[in-house]
């Protein structure tokens, strides 16, 4: 049996001799490294240096992409709940992200944005199956370790493949880093296909046409549900805003920090990686941080530096600096120490405030703001830079500003 024992020594070591744990947390490499690797650096530089597109072009691929994900996921988490084998619909979807992308190089713009929305689309979908096999490798007791293991095995993932890039991909092309990356993924996704056993459940199937009706009634229900909690409410309110600010930044940094802070590509991305590097432990001190001076205290410090960050980034480009690039270290790396504080800070701060009846209702809308944010970002980038002609510089301060209102939102919570 590989389900794991409560009572066990649940140590980092212990738990990863566990293959259930090892082959789940392995998978995360798969996802970050299409999210850092894909979306990050390789899809946007690959369009507007090679493929002859802008801004909005990469901008509105991935915010109409991440909108159907979102009309399809109700519909693939309930699918994926009523089949004998969650992990199977996972390796499906990321099967077809895969060939997505060894495709990629061969065809014209138009046929190459279709194959990138079917990527971003298919992982996306495979990101909800593969929250859920959580629950078949953890338990009560050791489920934010677990999770919290597979975060750290895909930070690792995400380094490798921004170094990756650095050293092999700025020569051998960007259509190189698209097939290494659907190798890269493919390999991490066998260990869950091979050996991750699933709890036995009883399987009932209503239908398709079934699961789609009860998936949409059941958004509407957590809607109507949620609204009637006005602390529940001024935290989402306050992550859909900082997820804006962050999905924006993670999706545009690498366009913004060639294109209009005027750096090249290679020192863009290692003081990306630097950043990630940094983010791993600070992960771990904001978490601590939390317990001690409470998570609504340090979600106000992150949002405070967030929006100066931004700002100051914004304002680079025009300043009259020498050694600019000494700037865009500190920016980058001030980044990797308050992202992870707000990712950390993410869960705790939606659970005290929550019914313990609701929380599973209130945690399925706080993925769903978590995909609109993304949509938002994505396509107030394209509409702002391309479509009015406004520049990155204003939509850097765009983000900001959606910080500045999650902070705003935020001062508004009230904990009995």
């Amino acid at each position: 049996m590989n389900n794991i024992n409560p009572k066990a020594n649940n140590s980092y070591i212990n738990l990863l001799k566990n293959k259930n744990v090892l082959s789940w947390s392995l998978y995360d490499i798969a996802d970050t490294v299409y999210f850092v690797g894909i979306i990050g650096i390789f899809f946007p530089l690959w369009i507007t240096e090679d493929m002859g597109g802008n801004d909005g072009t990469v901008a509105f691929t991935l915010s109409i992409s991440i909108g159907i994900s979102l009309l399809m996921s109700p519909i693939i988490g309930a699918m994926s709940d009523n089949s004998v084998k969650r992990k199977y619909y996972l390796c499906l979807m990321t099967l077809i992200c895969v060939i997505a992308l060894f495709t990629l190089g061969n065809f014209s713009l138009t046929v190459s944005l279709t194959t990138v929305s079917i990527s971003v689309i298919t992982m996306y979908l495979a990101g909800i199956v593969y929250n859920a096999l959580l629950l078949e490798v953890s338990t009560k007791e050791n489920v934010g370790f677990i999770a919290g293991i597979g975060s750290s095995i895909g930070y690792i993932g995400a380094i490798g493949i921004v170094l990756f890039s650095i050293f092999f991909v700025d020569k051998l092309g960007y259509v190189f880093g698209f097939k290494s990356t659907a190798t890269f993924m493919l390999i991490s996704t066998i260990p869950i296909f091979l050996f991750l056993n699933e709890k036995p459940k009883d399987i009932y199937s209503p239908g398709i046409f079934n699961i789609t009706v009860s998936a949409f009634k059941q958004i509407f229900k957590t809607i109507k549900s949620v609204s009637k909690h006005k602390p529940a409410v001024v935290v989402l309110i306050t992550k859909f805003f900082y997820s804006c600010s962050l999905n924006g930044a993670l999706m545009f940094i690498v366009l913004y920090g060639t294109e209009t802070a005027g750096f090249e590509a290679k020192y863009v991305e290692t003081v990306y990686a630097l950043a990630l590097l940094v983010a791993i432990p600070f992960a771990i001190i904001w978490g601590k941080l939390i317990d001690s001076i409470g998570v609504v205290i340090t979600t106000k410090i992150n949002l405070i530096i967030i929006v100066i960050l931004l700002a100051i980034g914004a304002l680079l480009p025009e300043l009259a600096l020498t050694n600019k690039d000494i700037y865009w270290a500190i920016i980058g790396l001030g980044a990797g120490i308050v992202t992870p504080g707000l990712w950390v800070s993410d869960r705790p701060l939606l659970v005290i405030v929550s019914p313990p009846n609701k929380i599973g209702q209130f945690f399925g809308f706080h993925g769903l703001l978590g995909r609109l944010s993304a949509i938002l970002a994505s396509f107030s980038w394209g509409f702002i830079v391309t479509t009015l002609s406004f520049g990155q510089q204003t939509a850097v301060i765009f983000l900001s500003l959606c910080s500045v209102f999650a902070l705003i939102s935020i001062m508004f919570l009230k904990i009995k």
